[in-house]
């Protein structure tokens, strides 16, 4: 049978459950209300099942009809089970409610209302002592009869009521009460007076014929005629359950007269007839067909068969003839319980009645069954049992064990039952709930005849004991194991296993395999199915964790207890917060320090120490990402119980550590270079590791943190007040600000007035128009702020300075005009004086006025400054002013400027009495830019105004002195005689200008190559037509090629004494080259042998010659240039062995023998 399950809830008061409520067929419908809070059932036209609740409420089953038609049905395989373990077949339930409604008792009143069945319908209701029963019909038309302890109320309707334990529970302290229709109460002793009594004899005294159990349940019983004599009955109806009894006659029990026959005897000893006040011993009513066990509350809708009973009419009369008949054995069906707490021998007896036959024998007859609070399948744990029989024993075997075994005696009846092994009961929520097992038996006489009957065993489940736990757990180690299934007992089902544990309310389901965690307030437990647990403190607080833990045992019965864990002691670690510190470079003047501590609490386990651990780190503003100092980077060591920083070979900071206290001492001896040129605060930040470690070794580790600000340079805010008689004021706005610590030097870069920015050259200064007057400053802050001297007002400059590493402050330069006066005004033209003009005498002299303008004061006085009011601006070489690199030195006297350089007079500036002046200079100023051969020097020479009532005026007489340079003009030089170098000099028609002393030829350029001539060195050029030779004094030789005619163009470059340089050419031209007349050798033939008459031989001839461009000359012979060669006797020219000397005179060749002439030419 499948084991799913339908539940359908408890029902509300006053809640009417129309929705469609359907079960399902083939399996156990699960209902979760008892039989006792039901006052009806009733099937509905539509054939629904309705049940309605002693609240009000109902419930109706939609697909009933459907349920009792299905295939599942017939085979028993649907049932509807109530929360109580009461089981309905719904094919029973509907036959029996074909015939009306059946109605509940309610024991929650104590009211149990008793209804008369339909016609045919048998009900069995259980009577139990205290409660009160109220009798919903007229007892004087009902028939009763005793069972064992039944009572069985018959209707003339057919119907029958019987009231189980009725006789049991009327003889309890508390007897029930039973209340009839009129609404008379009476105890349940003093009912019977209200009913018909009959007797229901033992089946061996039984004269009517027996029909076969099949054919019916209950026997029609005839009255006896006269004596009691009793006539075979028909065979009842299918329809009929049970026989329709006939009341004696008369309404009074006293009135019953025993049976005639053996039934008689005095009333009060028969136990054939009844008789007033007579004792009931009423013959045992039990079912011929076996249909299992009956719960005590359970409903079971198979109607009980009951075994032929004999009418007995209390009337006089002729007995009735008997008949005999042969008799079957009488058995009575017998039940034990079996608790499996024990797992022990339950034994009991069946009695039979084997009659007139004689003694037989019992045996087993293979018809097991089982109900009660059981699934589909009958189980031990999760093996399925296999219920064998073998002689006089039945053997119940799961998984190739026995779980139990029941034996009888054949002979006595005697049995025994006997568990060796659980069985799986269904309902987990209750450890006490009950299997019932049905074993055939049947019973057979002497001469073969057999009955057949059931021993039914109640196996009542047991269920696990789960005892608390208790645990502690201390510092060391900080948990404890156990298993919470140590001290508990599983039961005989066995297979204790943890199922959920619950903490503060809420439930954890605890896996199979692995373990559930729990977060407790102390500490965390770990729980496995198997019970081990681990428990871990949190070392934080003492106090106790309380789990209620759940076990199972193998059929799902279920016990809890509690694991109660208790912190008792901890491991006190030190605590440490981390530590910081900020220092800032703005204050490091060499050194600067901050302080501070590493403060632990060590708890109890007492103070320790307090060490670095190597860890340390940098962070924040780092420029370049890495830490450096002034670009170098800082490399951080521990070095003993001391960090150092090292930049190269400098230390940039340390920090030392107090063991004892945790006291520390950062020290920073140099800056640190931040990335943020925008923030003059940008923080660099420096952690160091360090560790406290208690009394017992325990430690815990934390930071100390340096937070180091950048410094910047500090702008503050200047002003000055422009006061009467006074246009210009000067001051620096440096003067009060801090360069800080990112050294060297700071500058003034910007200047900001109204929304326009000014750059400050690095070099001279930025004017800068205000409103109410004009503002000079240079880089290095110094300024001069000059009123205009038209209104009164203030202007106010915002300058921004800058330190070594890029950081900016900014301050206000605030300049007031507080009064304007009616001042002089000068008007001084620059005058000129330009270098190259100086006369020969070596003076160049200007002239000029200073033009003042007094106002209404009236006319006054004009003064020179004094030498503080000069200065020279321009083109002033190396910043600053000089002649011939000798310093100028500018003085006052009387009423002259006098500029001195050495002992040498260089320039005068003499301002006369009617404001004229008149500049003289004698001597050369060095001009800084050599490029330019006219760059200006300015010579500013300070003079004050002074008006009638004393207001001053300053202005200031510019002499702009040009600067002059060398003129280099170009030569030509011819060569005609291209044997002979020419020679000279470029400088002599050049002119040197007054920058002396002298000048240099620098380099001279030929064919685009450039030639430097040291100084004084010379350089050798390769021209086209001839070789140059110059040196650095201009000095020149320049030899002809001789080899063409052509001009050789040279461009040299001279420079003066500060370095203005002027350039021209000088050209050579070949105009002729020198060359060699050319003549030819001449042989001429003299023989010997042929001689004139004079005895001579002559030889004439002509020379070839050419003398080319230089026109004719002269052929002349060359004294010693004559020769002999060829055939020379011994080597020697000799005429008759006398040598020939050969001598020149003139123009004619002369050879002689001594004093013969031997040959001319």
């Amino acid at each position: 049978m499948p084991k799913d399950v339908t539940s359908i809830g408890s029902t509300k008061a006053q809640q009417l459950f129309d929705l469609p409520v359907s079960l399902q067929a083939g399996q156990v419908n699960t209902l979760s209300f008892s039989q006792e809070s039901i006052s009806t059932m009733q099937l509905t036209p539509k054939g629904e099942l309705e049940i309605s609740f002693r609240d009000g409420s109902r419930l109706v089953i939609e697909n009933f009809e459907e349920l009792v038609n299905s295939s599942q049905s017939c085979g028993r395989d649907t049932l509807i089970q109530l929360s109580d373990n009461t089981i309905i077949y719904p094919e029973e339930l509907q036959e029996q409610l074909a015939q009306g409604p059946v109605q509940f008792g309610n024991s929650e009143s104590g009211i149990i209302a008793l209804s008369e069945p339909l016609a045919g319908q048998v009900i069995e209701t259980n009577i139990e002592p205290g409660h009160e029963y109220q009798m919903g019909f007229d007892l004087s038309q009902v028939s009763a009869a005793q069972a064992g302890q039944n009572l069985i109320l018959s209707f003339p309707n057919g119907g029958v009521l019987i009231l189980n334990n009725y006789f049991a529970a009327a003889h309890t302290e508390l007897p029930p009460v039973m209340t009839l229709a009129d609404g008379a109460v009476v105890d349940a002793s003093a009912l019977l007076t209200s009913c018909k009594l009959v007797e229901i004899p033992s089946v061996a005294e039984t004269v009517v014929a027996a029909v076969p159990p099949a054919a019916s349940n209950l026997r029609d019983i005839e009255p006896a005629a006269g004596e009691p004599e009793v006539a075979p009955a028909p065979t009842p109806s299918a329809a009929q359950k049970i026989a329709q009894v006939e009341p004696a006659a008369g309404d009074d029990f006293a009135n019953i007269e025993p049976a005639a026959g053996d039934a008689g005897g005095s009333p009060v000893s028969s136990s054939r007839g009844y008789g007033f006040n007579s004792s009931i011993d009423g013959a045992s009513f039990g079912g011929e067909d076996p249909i299992g066990p009956i719960a005590p509350t359970a409903l079971n809708y198979n109607a009980p068969t009951i075994p032929t009973i004999p009418y007995v009419s209390g009337q006089a009369g002729t007995p009735a003839s008997f008949i005999p008949q042969d008799d079957r054995p009488v058995v009575g069906s017998a039940e034990t319980v079996v608790d499996e707490t024990n797992l022990g021998t339950a034994m009991g007896t069946v009695v039979v009645d084997y009659g007139n036959d004689g003694p037989g024998v019992l045996s087993f007859n293979d018809s097991f069954g089982f109900g009660g609070s059981v699934g589909p399948e009958l189980k031990s744990c999760e093996f399925p049992v296999v219920v064998t029989h073998t002689g006089d024993t039945y053997t119940g075997t799961a998984n190739g064990s026995v779980v139990f075994t029941l034996v009888i005696d054949p002979a006595t009846g005697d049995y025994s039952f006997t568990q060796f092994g659980p069985l799986s009961h269904a309902d987990a929520t209750n450890s006490d709930d009950v299997i019932s097992l049905t074993f055939g038996v049947t019973a057979t006489d002497a001469d073969g005849d057999a009955t057949n009957t059931t021993i039914t065993v109640h196996v009542h489940d047991d269920g696990p004991v789960a005892v608390d736990d208790s645990v502690s757990v201390g510092s060391d180690p900080f948990h404890v194991t156990g298993n919470v299934l140590t001290n508990d007992d599983a039961g005989t089902d066995g297979d204790g296993h943890v199922t959920s544990v619950e903490f503060n309310g809420v439930s954890y389901a605890v896996p199979a395999v692995g373990f559930v965690s729990v977060v407790g307030n102390f500490g965390v437990l770990e729980l496995a199915a198997d019970g081990s647990y681990i428990y871990t403190s949190y070392n934080a607080a003492l106090g106790t964790d309380q789990f209620v833990y759940t076990m199972a045992d193998c059929d799902g019965d279920t016990d809890t207890a509690i694991l109660a864990v208790e912190v008792t002691d901890l491991d006190v670690q030190p605590t440490v917060q981390a530590s910081s510190a900020t220092l800032d470079e703005t204050n490091l003047s060499g050194v600067n320090s901050v302080s501070g501590a590493v403060v632990a609490d060590f708890g109890v386990d007492g103070p320790g120490s307090y060490a670095f651990n190597s860890g340390n780190s940098s962070g924040g503003s780092l420029a370049g990402g890495a830490l450096t100092s002034n670009g170098v980077p800082v490399v951080v060591s521990l070095v003993g119980s001391q960090y150092v920083g090292m930049a190269g070979g400098d230390v940039v900071f340390t920090l030392t550590l107090d063991p004892v206290s945790g006291g520390y001492t950062f020290t920073q001896f140099k800056p640190l270079d931040h990335a943020d040129g925008t923030n003059p605060n940008d923080s660099i930040s420096l952690t160091f590791g360090v560790t406290a470690t208690d009394a017992d070794g325990d430690a815990v580790s934390t930071t100390v943190t340096i937070n180091v600000l950048d410094d910047a340079p500090i702008a503050v805010d200047d002003g000055q007040i422009v006061p009467h008689n006074v246009l210009t004021v000067t001051g620096n706005v440096t003067t009060n600000d801090d360069v800080g610590e990112d050294v060297p030097g700071y500058v003034v870069n910007t200047i900001s007035f109204n929304g326009a920015d000014y750059a400050v050259p690095a070099v001279g200064t930025v004017t800068i128009n205000g409103v109410y007057g004009v503002l000079e400053i240079g880089s290095n802050g110094s300024y001069s702020y000059t009123s205009f001297n038209t209104a009164l007002g203030s202007d106010e400059f915002i300058y921004t300075i800058e330190d070594q590493d890029g950081d900016t402050s900014s301050a206000k330069l605030t300049l007031t005009v507080s009064d304007i006066n009616t001042t002089p005004t000068l008007d001084v033209v620059p005058e000129v004086v330009d270098e190259t003009l100086v006369d020969e005498s070596g003076l160049q002299t200007v002239t000029g006025t200073v033009v003042v303008d007094f106002g209404a004061d009236g006319p006054g006085t004009v003064a020179l400054a004094g030498a503080p009011g000069f200065s020279a601006t321009g083109s002033v070489a190396g910043g600053s002013l000089t002649s011939n690199g000798v310093p100028v030195v500018v003085t006052q006297v009387g009423n002259q400027y006098v500029g001195t350089a050495g002992g040498e007079t260089i320039f005068e500036l003499t301002l006369n009495p009617d404001n004229s002046y008149e500049f003289v200079l004698h001597g050369q100023l060095d001009h800084a830019d050599a490029t330019n051969p006219d760059d200006v020097i300015t010579l500013n020479f300070g003079v004050v105004a002074t008006d009638a009532d004393g207001d001053t005026a300053v202005g200031t007489i510019k002499i702009n002195v040009h600067d002059d340079a060398p003129v280099a003009v170009n030569d030509n030089v011819t060569i005609v005689d291209p044997s002979v170098s020419v020679s000279g000099n470029v400088t002599d028609n050049d002119d040197i200008g007054e920058d002396i002393p002298g000048f240099i030829v620098s380099e001279v350029e030929f064919n685009g190559t450039s030639y430097a001539i040291a100084q004084g060195g010379t350089v050798t050029i390769n021209g086209t037509y001839g070789v140059l030779v110059i040196g650095s004094d201009g000095a020149y030789t320049y030899t002809s090629n001789n080899t063409a005619i052509g001009a050789d163009q040279f461009v040299y470059t001279i420079k003066d004494q500060d370095g203005d340089p002027a350039s021209a050419t000088l050209t050579f031209t070949v105009k002729d080259i020198d060359q060699q007349p050319s003549i030819e050798n001449e042989f001429l033939t003299v023989d010997e042998t042929i001689v004139d008459n004079a005895g001579l031989q002559t030889v004439n001839g002509t020379l070839t010659y050419d003398f080319f461009g230089d026109g004719p000359g002269t052929i002349n012979p060359v004294a010693g240039s004559f020769a002999s060669g060829g055939s020379l006797k011994n080597g020697a020219l000799t005429s008759n062995g006398v040598a020939v000397v050969v001598t020149l005179a003139g123009d004619t060749y002369t050879g002689k023998a001594g004093a013969t002439t031997i040959f001319t030419l």
